[in-house]
């Protein structure tokens, strides 16, 4: 119940914060190097809002995919990540990926994002078992 307000409480601020303060967004959609801009400000601000947002948007797709593609021999975007996380844990590992794999941060911020939980988070064999 508490993260369901939380969750529209964060749609209503987004929805309301100024188009002219977002950055420029190519195709409608951040590129990695505007949510590291994001994640970087203070807990708390519109930045960090957007960066939780943007990185729980990302993960429902992932999860998504995965659940609609089970009829396939393999999940669509293998992640083990460990489930009733906190959404600042992984915003954590993201925020530590982008510091260690600053070679990365030309690419979408979903992409980037798949990557961070990829690398911290691989299946055995690609078919979605936990190592």
């Amino acid at each position: 119940m508490v993260r369901n307000i939380i969750v529209i409480v964060g749609i209503l601020f987004v929805s309301a914060y100024p188009a002219s303060g977002f950055p420029e967004m190519k195709g409608n959609h951040l590129d990695a190097m505007q949510l590291r801009d994001n994640c970087l400000q203070a807990e708390g601000t519109s930045g960090d809002l957007v960066c939780l947002l943007y990185i729980a948007g990302v993960l429902d797709g992932i999860a998504t995919a995965n659940f609609s593609s089970q009829s396939m021999s393999a999940p669509y975007a293998p992640i083990c990540a460990p489930e009733k996380k906190p959404l600042r844990y992984y915003a954590d590992i993201v925020k530590s990926y982008m510091q260690t794999n600053k070679e990365d941060l030309n690419v979408s911020a979903s992409i980037f994002i798949w990557l961070a939980m990829k690398g911290s988070f691989p299946c055995d064999d690609g078919a979605g078992i936990p190592k």
